[in-house]
């Protein structure tokens, strides 16, 4: 989950760099300004995302191997048919 959070603030980074050229005071504040949205996204998504209002993540407890990579684990519920769930786990399972 961090690293989702950290990318779009190191890409944004990125391009600022990319397209500033020369070191210019206006590019330390659009890296501030990235920033801030950043932060603020962040927050806002963990408050409105389950339980709403919380900063807090509601996940399972990972006991296995196959609780992180799902395609090694294909249940077979009656004994006869494999379901094939691979794409079906998004965080948090």
């Amino acid at each position: 989950l961090g690293f989702m959070a950290m990318l779009p603030l190191v890409l944004h980074w990125f391009f600022i760099e990319w397209y500033s050229g020369k070191k210019s005071s206006s590019a330390l504040l659009q890296h501030i300004t990235a920033l801030f949205e950043c932060s603020i996204a962040a927050i806002v998504t963990l408050l409105v995302s389950d339980p709403a209002g919380s900063l807090h993540i509601r996940s399972c407890k990972v006991k296995k191997l196959s609780d992180w990579y799902t395609m090694l684990y294909n249940p077979s519920p009656d004994y006869i048919t494999t379901v094939h769930c691979t794409h079906e786990a998004v965080y948090p399972r």
